[in-house]
């Protein structure tokens, strides 16, 4: 009940003892040699160049995230306020929108035109920003910002909508987390879209690309069907974030 990549591995170790060991029994080596290729062959077979091998098997159909979302949207729009439900909902609608990597999704935070003008030239935040004559996300903290520079993504239609009504549920759980911040002497967090954790905990929950990851494969474990193994078993499907862009 494992991939193929790592049953390769496994072959590669066996065959690396047995050799130090001057193993006698040739027919047995040539056997493991052999078993190897073909699923060295196996492995050098799948040719979609979209997924690594390693996430071929954990990969899916877009369909079924895009269910997801639709059975969220339903359950928040029916006035279910609950933060995990509402937080990963905005995540996989940025992600669809966007297709945002880790590191510049996890670290989002709202902030509004004036503040963004004060220091938009200076910062390195990613930043949804709360303009009047029509709100926008700012990168300035990505992959290829030496190459590209600031990066600004206009707020328009349904997810402008979405983006709203998620600020408007969770901004008395953002402010109850800055108030708590700066009474335990700790730096203010800011009015960051997402936590790491909804528990009352001393250790700061603010969201990483890291911990945004961890999230992810937590969330694909417990709400995506599982992966179904050549002997019919089943185990827990693991997509991370930059895996479900993909998809």
């Amino acid at each position: 009940n494992i991939s193929i990549s790592t049953r390769t591995t496994y072959y590669s170790g066996i065959l690396q003892v047995l050799r130090s060991m001057d193993y006698p029994d040739e027919k047995s080596v040539k056997n493991l040699i052999k078993q190897r290729q073909e699923y060295i062959d196996q492995y050098n077979s799948i040719q979609d160049g979209l997924k690594s091998k390693r996430q071929e098997e954990s990969f899916l159909a877009a369909k079924t995230i895009d269910d997801k979302i639709d059975e969220y949207e339903k359950k928040i729009k029916g006035g279910d306020n609950d933060p995990h439900l509402l937080q990963i909902w905005m995540i996989l609608k940025l992600i669809r929108k966007f297709c945002f990597r880790a590191e510049e999704l996890a670290t989002l935070e709202f902030t509004n035109i004036h503040d963004y003008n004060k220091e938009k030239d200076t910062t390195r935040k990613n930043m949804v920003v709360m303009d009047p004559k029509g709100w926008f996300i700012s990168r300035n903290k990505y992959k290829t910002l030496k190459h590209y520079g600031r990066s600004i993504h206009a707020l328009e239609g349904q997810i402008l909508q979405d983006i709203k009504l998620y600020r408007g549920s969770t901004m008395k759980a953002s402010k109850i987390r800055r108030e708590k911040a700066l009474k335990e002497g700790n730096p203010d967090p800011g009015d960051k879209l997402f936590v790491s954790s909804f528990q009352v905990t001393k250790r700061p929950t603010n969201m990483t690309s890291n911990a945004l990851s961890k999230y992810m494969l937590n969330w694909s474990n417990k709400e995506l069907p599982p992966v179904k193994l050549e002997d019919g078993s089943k185990k827990p499907r693991n997509l991370s974030l930059n895996m479900i862009v993909k998809v």
